[in-house]
């Protein structure tokens, strides 16, 4: 039975062709840069604009911060190739989700993925309570 309205639980971020364990939140940008394009001619007092490039990105919280799992992040990190030619980044997107884990991917219509670079990783760790490890991805052309 298809989902006909999206719950939180039942959208996750995924990197590869796995979900990021033990997600708590996550965030989806996609947005437009534009530039003014007003000119003495424009009929308006209002401002013209036109795009000029598109960019995405996705940022999930986990408290998954296993000494194994923050190295391979960091090393991630390190290891991409920063202006290498051909460099394209890791594949990361989203989907719906299910199961009782809600880790099965439904390749859904809100389905997207495209390169992304791996341009944050903040760890927050309070006193007396579970750490949590924020993870940014910023777009490397476009979604699909």
């Amino acid at each position: 039975m298809a989902i006909t309205k999206l719950m939180g639980q039942n959208f996750r971020v995924v990197e590869g062709s796995a979900v990021i364990d033990e997600a708590v939140s996550c965030t989806i940008q996609i947005g437009t840069s534009v530039e003014d394009s007003s000119t003495k001619d424009s009929p308006t007092g209002y401002a013209q604009s036109q795009v000029t490039s598109r960019n995405w990105n996705a940022q999930v919280e986990t408290f998954d911060v296993a000494l194994a799992k923050l190295r391979s992040w960091i090393n991630l990190f390190n290891t991409q190739a920063l202006g290498a030619s051909g460099a394209t980044g890791i594949v990361v997107g989203w989907d719906q989700t299910s199961g009782n884990d809600n880790k099965t991917l439904e390749n859904a219509d809100i389905a997207r993925s495209g390169a992304a670079w791996l341009t944050d990783i903040s760890l927050q760790a309070n006193d007396r309570q579970t750490a949590r490890l924020s993870l940014q991805f910023t777009g490397n052309g476009g979604i699909a």
